[in-house]
């Protein structure tokens, strides 16, 4: 089977980009992954912001990890170019600093991944993705915001 053009370039910017991902900080123990308890710390703690890709609509439909804030995948490389106080007014949050802890998940990991090589791309260089993202999240009986 052959893989296709898309896989075979986000492939090649992990492969690129994952090197450069921070394990000074103490906060990435891994060079990638994110797990529940990981991330289940963080609710309860604090220490990263937590940064879910989906869409909007899906997070209206099936909830949020709570402390959770909306960046959409397909937002990122518009988002990075805004000003920051043009960036809170649009997402409501700050925008995070390019070494600030970073958790990303999306409903699966894929999207969440995405995201990694764009921000590494970008220069951000303290994140971790939550492999199961969404839905390992809530078949783990991790708490859920619904709005």
């Amino acid at each position: 089977m052959q893989r296709s053009g898309t896989l075979r370039s986000l492939t090649k910017s992990l492969r690129t980009y994952l090197p450069v991902l921070s394990q000074s900080s103490g906060f990435a123990t891994s060079p990638w992954d994110a797990e529940f308890a990981d991330v289940k710390k963080l609710v309860d703690d604090g220490g990263a912001t937590i940064v879910d890709v989906r869409n909007p609509g899906e997070l209206a439909t099936d909830g949020k990890i709570p402390k959770a804030v909306n960046l959409p995948l397909a937002e990122i490389p518009e988002a990075l170019r805004l000003s920051e106080e043009a960036f809170r007014a649009r997402y409501g949050f700050p925008r995070p600093g390019d070494h600030e802890p970073m958790v990303l998940h999306c409903k699966a990991g894929i999207r969440a991944a995405k995201a990694a090589g764009l921000l590494a791309q970008a220069g951000f260089s303290n994140m971790r993705v939550y492999k199961g993202s969404f839905g390992d999240w809530v078949e783990k009986g991790g708490p859920v915001e619904k709005k």
